[in-house]
């Protein structure tokens, strides 16, 4: 199947907006994924390691709302960001095979092996993930919920995401060249 044109980015994000909307509206929360991972791995860690989970503090508030919750005669509203993260990448990947572009590789640039590439992919998410329960939010909940409700906070994370992004770029543009 040959790759289709992606979409226009200001309607796509003029779509995302909507979604943004939409998501306040039905849940009362704005779109954030570093969340659900953190639920996810509270509610794993729980249940295979129980005791462990309740010596970590940061495991243990988590894992402790989400059971509760679960137990409870209403719907559980705590794991909403669990599907959102399974929806969004299942959506994704509908995409991905809509347009196709669902391929087996590894985009780098000719100086970097694909070892290397995969390396600083890994580096990048394992510092994403620590800098997001950090700053309380990844990109998408900071970036978009906290930035659409004018949130000093996620202004100043967002300016230095780009500013940070910027810098960056200087390290590692070498393995796109």
């Amino acid at each position: 199947m040959q790759e289709k044109a992606y979409k226009h980015p200001y309607l796509m994000g003029f779509f995302l907006g909507l979604t943004l909307l939409f998501t306040f509206y039905v849940t009362g929360h704005g779109l954030g994924a570093s969340g659900g991972f953190y639920r996810l791995l509270a509610m794993v860690v729980h249940g295979v390691f129980p005791d462990a989970a309740g010596d970590a503090g940061y495991l243990s508030r988590a894992a402790s709302f989400l059971y509760r919750s679960l137990e409870g005669p209403s719907p559980n509203h705590s794991l909403w960001l669990i599907y959102e993260g399974i929806g969004v990448m299942t959506g994704a990947f509908i995409s991905g095979l809509i347009g196709g572009r669902v391929k087996w590789q590894t985009i780098r640039g000719e100086t970097a092996t694909p070892k290397t590439r995969l390396l600083f992919a890994l580096g990048g998410g394992i510092l994403l993930g620590f800098t997001s329960k950090l700053t309380l939010g990844c990109t998408s909940g900071q970036g978009l919920s906290g930035a659409s409700l004018l949130s000093v906070g996620a202004w100043i994370f967002l300016l230095s995401v780009f500013a940070g992004g910027f810098m960056a770029a200087w390290f590692v543009r070498k393995q796109y060249q």
